[in-house]
């Protein structure tokens, strides 16, 4: 599909980029409201040295040939665009942000920079995703400061390794219908120990065609609301990024205990098997 009359790319250029990238990609659905936050977040963050705001008009307010009008294959559809614009141009390592994101202040600290770029320079050949900020709900240690993500949403705040820009636009389109879900059981997520960039949830109509997967959307969505995510970024976060490393603690410990209860039941059945065998011979 080729719905390229929808899009238009408005060039940054600077010169004192947070992150070492070759660009940033921000999404923008026009008429959205959203167009004086980016460019406030611009004003005061310039996340690489280069960066475009994608224009799109939206399903609603130009024809494109997509196989569901729906917001969230339109968003999927901007994403496609940007990765063949990054193709062309040859790009190796892209962040893209979607409209809604916020900038946490702690990505100024150099020490965070180093951090994220050793990283992603270290993964750069692989097909993986570096998350500058999500809602997990289960990560992994991996490193001093960078854990992967085993399970959580948020695509707000990406970066996205030429392997996998290569890889996506192989697939069917038709087949992605939920970018977050496809990107989760598509790709090895990466995500930095603490938040660099935050992302609401006011209910959009986007929020209201998630899938229910068995009920745990329900759930996110209550703790949404308890926690003022709509709203506010903390405490919501914290509480995010702190209950799924402990989660994962509390998995392990479940895993290592059932991984010992069942080697002594071995060892009890082995044991009296072996007594009872014993008996037998001797009578």
């Amino acid at each position: 599909m080729n719905n390229s009359e929808c899009y238009r790319l408005e060039q940054y250029d600077f010169s004192d980029g947070l992150l070492e990238l070759d660009a940033t990609y921000i999404i923008h659905l026009e008429g959205n409201g959203r167009e004086e936050h980016v460019i406030r977040q611009l004003e005061e963050y310039h996340p690489t040295n280069l960066v475009y705001i994608l224009y799109n008009k939206g399903y609603k307010n130009c024809n494109k040939s997509l196989h569901l009008n729906k917001p969230q294959i339109d968003l999927i559809d901007a994403f496609l665009y940007i990765f063949k614009d990054a193709t062309y141009k040859n790009y190796k390592n892209i962040l893209i942000l979607e409209d809604d994101f916020t900038f946490n202040d702690k990505i100024k600290k150099k020490q965070n920079q180093t951090n994220i770029m050793e990283f992603i320079k270290k993964k750069e050949n692989e097909p993986m995703i570096y998350m500058l900020g999500c809602l997990p709900f289960i990560q992994r240690p991996y490193d001093k400061y960078n854990n992967v993500l085993s399970c959580g949403i948020g695509t707000h705040a990406c970066v996205y390794t030429k392997s996998v820009i290569e890889e996506v636009l192989q697939e069917n389109a038709k087949e992605i219908v939920d970018w977050d879900y496809y990107t989760f059981t598509k790709f090895k997520r990466y995500m930095y120990h603490e938040p660099m960039c935050y992302q609401l949830f006011p209910e959009t109509e986007n929020q209201n065609n998630w899938d229910s997967f068995s009920g745990l959307t329900y759930i996110l969505l209550y703790l949404i609301k308890l926690l003022q995510l709509d709203k506010k970024f903390e405490p919501g976060y914290n509480f995010f990024y702190n209950t799924s490393k402990v989660l994962y603690a509390i998995m392990v410990i479940l895993l290592s205990f059932s991984i010992l209860f069942v080697a002594h039941l071995i060892y009890v059945c082995t044991f009296t098997n072996y007594n009872v065998t014993k008996n037998i011979k001797k009578k």
